[in-house]
């Protein structure tokens, strides 16, 4: 017995709809995000998952009119937008009655957002576009807004490295979940085993060569610890060269460990054998190697366009795999630390313990 060909009339030859639009909920919360995202945020990822509602999802924390928790959801069609919108506000609803915020917004981190408006938006005329009256006003503690997401088309590529950056965000958010549910993250020193780990893993599959690596983790060292330094909110010169010398102590002190354990991580990789790594170090290797073949993918065929911060420059493709793996590499691992809840300042400080290790036992190019 044969089966007859689906027609174009036949209703399962139509194509799926198309996904609904992205909702992003802005929860201003002054505590610690980890409840939320692990009893809020991801019991309702997995209802709408189950209820087959949700396309993707992904959240970030912000500090822009108040530390809040930014939550994108985008609806598996538009049929499904009310339902999603719906059950999110219930549950964000819920959470903030139950477990709110206790302490108001710390003022210090207030009074820096000026700084931190000019930093990340250098053009003046953005800035006046998102708020018109020139300053930034702070949002009620304990409250969620709805606002309009807008993808940062620029950063990530334009149209096809926004869907790539969309679902390697939902990845880091199900896995940052995962490891503050089961992993003492609240433990400094514990947060910062976890956040060295996956940057090690992150940088050794999107550059491979070690000296590269090195180079590159330098780099986004100098980067943020220039803008903030040790002191989240200095940049002082004599602040800056008291982290160096602090950090120098603190990788001296252990830098067998060090070398041990990432070393060992960055083999694994470089062989092409992640499997060798284990939980959920192997998972975040293997999604690291996917998502490399992609963008060179897409680089290679000149589908990823990018437009550098506060010019007015037209789209520029960038396919040279030299310049494309590193600039992307820059703002995802960037946001995986942030999901982590991990400081600027202690990224400067990991990327210079990794950085070191990589200088110190440096391997001949093979």
């Amino acid at each position: 017995m044969t089966t007859e060909p689906h027609t174009v009339g036949d209703p399962r030859s139509r194509p799926a709809p198309a996904p609904g639009e992205w909702q992003a909920l802005h929860i201003f919360y002054s505590a610690n995000s980890q409840a939320m995202l692990t009893d809020c945020v991801a019991p309702l990822v997995r209802d709408l998952r189950d209820r087959g509602l949700l396309e993707r999802y992904f959240f970030i924390n912000y500090w822009m009119e108040g530390p809040h928790v930014r939550l994108r959801l985008k609806p598996v069609a538009e049929a499904a937008t009310s339902a999603v919108r719906t059950a999110a506000e219930a549950a964000v609803r819920d959470f903030l009655a139950s477990r709110p915020a206790l302490y108001a917004f710390d003022q210090d981190m207030l009074k820096a957002q000026e700084d931190l408006f000019i930093m990340e938006y250098p053009d003046e005329n953005e800035r006046r576009r998102m708020y018109p009256e020139g300053r930034i006003p702070v949002q009620d503690n304990n409250t969620f807004h709805h606002r309009p997401y807008h993808p940062e088309y620029d950063r990530y590529g334009g149209p096809v490295g926004i869907t790539l950056a969309e679902r390697h965000f939902e990845f880091s958010s199900d896995l940052v979940i995962g490891l503050l549910r089961t992993a003492n993250v609240h433990i400094r020193p514990v947060l910062l085993g976890l956040a060295a780990q996956l940057m090690m893993i992150s940088v050794s599959t999107f550059m491979r060569d070690t000296g590269r690596m090195a180079t590159f983790l330098e780099r986004y060292h100098d980067y943020w610890n220039s803008s903030f330094g040790l002191d989240y909110w200095s940049s002082t010169t004599r602040i800056v060269e008291d982290n160096t010398a602090s950090y120098r102590m603190c990788y001296d002190s252990m830098k067998d460990v060090l070398t041990t354990r990432f070393l060992d991580t960055h083999d694994s990789i470089r062989r092409g054998e992640p499997d060798r790594l284990t939980g959920f170090r192997a998972m975040w290797a293997r999604h690291w190697e996917s998502l490399r073949e992609e963008v060179l993918e897409h680089g290679s065929a000149g589908r990823l366009t990018f437009v550098k911060a506060g010019t007015s420059r037209a789209p520029k493709v960038i396919s040279d795999p030299e310049i494309l793996l590193p600039h992307l590499l820059a703002s995802y691992l960037h946001m995986t630390n942030n999901r982590l809840g991990l400081p600027i300042a202690d990224e400067a400080y990991l990327a210079y313990l990794l950085a070191r290790t990589l200088q110190d036992h440096a391997e001949s190019p093979s």
